[in-house]
């Protein structure tokens, strides 16, 4: 089934407690997928052939196995990035703020966020301690001059396929 921003994950849930092998595709592939084929119309009786098809094409792609403990670090680490990027928009927009009680309110609400993004990173760095296989593959990363805990974190949640895939394919 292709990711669809999260709402795929009940179902995924349900079909491998039934026992069905799961993968969860990125929209993106199977959307150019359909359009190297020649398939330019969309609906969802395409898009499921598509996928269907997709499936099948590249059937050597093994099943995601679910990890709860990774699927919660990847929702620390997008909620973090949300918020940070907040920051960042709020700060630009800061600059030119009508004085007074804009400015003050603009302030509250960037200490707040500061305060919430440490809470979350304290979070993360916690889940990747508490797991392994997270921690190895962290240490793996920050292990590399100039990476740190913060891009650590981004690149365990964003890429589980880190250690399992040729350099290549990781790079792509």
């Amino acid at each position: 089934m292709e990711a669809s921003g999260g709402y795929e994950r009940d179902w995924a849930r349900v079909l491998r407690q039934a026992g069905i092998e799961v993968r969860i595709v990125d929209p993106k592939r199977v959307r150019s997928f359909a359009l190297s084929a020649g398939r330019l119309a969309k609906n969802d009786t395409i898009d499921a052939e598509m996928i269907a098809w997709f499936a099948e094409t590249f059937r050597e792609a093994a099943a995601q196995m679910h990890d709860a403990a990774h699927e919660e670090l990847q929702g620390l680490v997008k909620a973090r990035v949300a918020l940070v990027d907040h920051k960042r928009r709020l700060q630009a927009r800061n600059e030119h703020a009508a004085p007074g009680l804009v400015q003050k309110a603009h302030a509250r609400v960037l200490k707040n966020l500061a305060s919430e993004i440490v809470k979350l990173e304290a979070a993360i760095a916690a889940r990747i301690k508490v797991t392994p296989h997270l921690a190895e593959r962290a240490e793996i990363i920050e292990s590399v001059p100039g990476l740190a805990e913060t891009t650590s974190a981004n690149l365990v949640a964003g890429m589980p396929e880190l250690g399992q895939v040729s350099d290549d394919i990781a790079a792509a």
